[in-house]
């Protein structure tokens, strides 16, 4: 039997995020029902560059989980976030995204700045996407830049 590969992808995948703002191109979206019944939503995409214009991110596949619940229920740190993200994949405001049927392909390779940090709750490390940004706008903080 052969021993497989350490591919880029392996590589990528065996070292830890590092935190702050990272380049992002959309993979793709899915959902899944979640314990409590709801439907959660998943929006995957690959890193092309971490904090400061590094190298450090890219390949690296991260992923962001939308409650729907959350949504329906107007909790304003799931929905702020969620709300930059589709604004800054599609490019339109906030006001022409209303009621607009948003498709795989019409985000396909899109890209797009998300702020990644770290929350840990109830003992285990979470990845939170706490703002989005669109692509030509780099965020230039100081402290991806430290």
């Amino acid at each position: 039997m052969p021993i497989p590969k350490i591919t880029p992808q392996v590589a990528a995948a065996s070292t830890p995020l590092i935190l702050g703002h990272s380049l992002l191109h959309f993979v793709g979206s899915r959902s899944a029902t979640s314990t409590s019944g709801g439907t959660n939503y998943f929006f995957d995409f690959e890193a092309e560059c971490g904090p400061g214009f590094s190298e450090d991110n890219k390949g690296r596949k991260v992923t962001y989980m939308v409650s729907g619940g959350a949504l329906e229920s107007g909790i304003e740190q799931v929905c702020a976030p969620y709300n930059q993200m589709m604004c800054a994949l599609t490019g339109l405001t906030t006001r022409d995204l209303v009621n607009v049927e948003v498709t795989d392909e019409m985000l396909a390779g899109k890209k797009v700045w998300a702020d990644i940090q770290e929350r840990i709750q109830d003992g285990k490390s979470y990845k939170d996407f706490k703002a989005f940004y669109p692509s030509d706008c780099p965020p230039l903080l100081y402290r991806d830049w430290e």
